[in-house]
């Protein structure tokens, strides 16, 4: 897609156009070595994460005068979490707009919220640099003006991870376990895929490109299949030699 529909939608014309290619590009896109550094997102992406906190941390301590830091601090990582970001992202079609490689695209990378998020955190360095602190505290309050507003629903924003431990332990069980059972793609790039376990019984895989970010999108099809499916799928299952014997009494 065309950036300029980016920009209309972001409602930022940017005067560096080269800087916000680059904020969406992924790493993967310039195979060749003598690339430089500043054209992918990587770098755009850790200053944006700087922004992006900094925002988000002095709208919280302004709003919420008697919140103590604890709380705050819970707040914050509510609203600036992979899941959080990566839905923001969607829904200004970010997605479409990164540029990868064909293989990454083949492996649907572009559709991980962790690249998803990334390439958030990039855009949002890019419009640090390109507009100011101002702009950029506007654009990402303006947002992520939804989720502000709604922080004290925390299972709007809750990761995976800890609504699925929260979800198995109301029933009883103990916390899952989240078990590496492949690893693929070159050294640069590698994909991780795991294994949730709830009662020692394997409920659903999950994919990504750390090993936290499979974990969380493992917890999250596991979350899936138990509110469509119920809790009888985690009963112990009888081994073949068990159900043998029981049948010869």
């Amino acid at each position: 897609m065309e950036l300029n529909y980016l920009e209309e939608n972001i409602q930022i014309d940017f005067n560096d156009k080269n800087l916000l290619r680059s904020a969406l590009t992924h790493k993967s896109f310039l195979n060749d070595q003598n690339h430089d550094l500043s054209e992918f997102n990587q770098r755009l992406e850790f200053l944006g994460d700087s922004v992006l906190g900094l925002v988000i941390s002095n709208h919280l301590f302004n709003e919420n005068i008697m919140d103590a830091e604890g709380i705050l601090t819970d707040k914050r990582s509510r609203l600036v979490n992979e899941i959080s970001l990566a839905l923001i992202a969607k829904s200004i079609d970010l997605p479409n707009y990164i540029l990868m490689s064909e293989d990454e695209y083949q492996r649907e990378g572009h559709l991980r919220n962790s690249t998803i998020a990334d390439a958030l955190e990039a855009l949002i360095g890019a419009v640090f640099i390109d507009q100011g602190y101002k702009v950029a505290n506007n654009f990402i309050l303006k947002l992520m003006s939804n989720e502000i507003i709604n922080i004290n629903s925390i299972n709007i924003i809750k990761d995976p991870k800890s609504r699925l431990q929260e979800l198995v332990q109301s029933k009883g069980y103990k916390p899952p376990k989240y078990l590496l059972v492949n690893k693929t793609g070159p050294a640069h790039l590698p994909l991780f895929e795991i294994q949730v376990q709830v009662n020692n019984v394997v409920i659903a895989n999950g994919i990504g490109e750390r090993k936290l970010n499979s974990q969380q999108d493992g917890a999250a099809n596991a979350i899936k299949i138990l509110e469509t499916n119920g809790f009888e799928c985690l009963e112990k299952r009888r081994s073949v030699f068990s159900r043998f014997f029981s049948n010869l009494k």
